[in-house]
């Protein structure tokens, strides 16, 4: 710890076998107390997580559990008075999340309130997030037909930069097996969303049956983009029936074959 330079270097912390519940009311009050964010930055060499998870539930999302078998996280900084954090590499193996979305209630008597301050977002970086081995489900409370499976999902995304709407990474691959559906084997692109630019550069989706090769660009933020701005796009796919049938069971057989 160095004191004058307001500076915490940790050579290795591990986590294990924790998990942390969160049930949030459905009232919320105005922080009236005033706080400052300390000026200190926190190097730490490794991170080390083991058996961790965290659950939580409010009125608008019922239940949302996650967590991870193992997972590592190498050369972190967080500057706290510069609202930035970066990262060398995340991994994450056996990872899942499980999520029900509820109805929101209207009129349930919640309080708004816009800061004084408006919050800086923060800076985020990362050099290569990697996961393997993970797991994802969703559904929607009373509609089943929203239900969602994914299985056996790998993933990996380099050169990751997030700032509030500002989000640019490199997709490298992604597979994924969707309960009942299609079998994603290779997916990579270059995203780009920003504040002037919306672009999905160089993607290339491929299941067992299908290929598709997709560009996109629009001179506009992505909460600018539908209904006021024009969209350039290029696709070029070929489409198996294997990949159809699961979301239209119904096409006759004479189209099938």
């Amino acid at each position: 710890m160095n004191l004058s330079e307001k500076k915490v270097m940790v050579d290795y912390i591990r986590l294990q076998g924790g998990e942390v519940d969160l049930l949030t009311g459905s009232n919320s009050e105005q922080d009236t107390a005033t706080s400052k964010i300390p000026d200190w930055t926190f190097e730490i060499e490794s991170i080390d997580l083991n058996q961790i998870a965290y659950r939580m539930g409010k009125d608008s999302l019922s239940f949302f559990y996650t967590g991870l078998k193992e997972g590592r996280v190498t050369e972190g900084i967080v500057v706290l008075g510069g609202n930035a954090v970066s990262v060398g590499s995340v991994f994450v193996s056996g990872g899942w999340c499980r999520m029900r979305s509820g109805e929101k209630v209207a009129g349930d008597g919640q309080v708004s309130w816009t800061p004084e301050v408006p919050a800086v977002p923060w800076t985020i970086r990362a050099g290569t997030v990697r996961l393997e081995n993970s797991a994802f489900q969703m559904e929607r409370q009373n509609l089943p037909q929203t239900h969602l499976v994914l299985a056996g999902i790998g993933i990996q995304l380099d050169s990751i930069y997030n700032r509030g709407s500002v989000i640019k990474a490199l997709l490298k691959d992604l597979k994924a097996v969707q309960e009942g559906g299609i079998e994603v084997t290779a997916m990579r692109a270059a995203v780009d969303l920003d504040t002037a630019v919306t672009a999905l550069h160089g993607m290339y989706v491929q299941t067992p049956y299908s290929w598709l090769r997709l560009e996109a660009q629009a001179d506009t933020s992505l909460q600018h983009l539908m209904g006021k701005m024009p969209l350039a796009v290029s696709l070029n796919a070929r489409i198996g029936m294997q990949d159809i049938l699961p979301f239209y069971e119904n096409i006759p057989l004479v189209i099938r074959q």
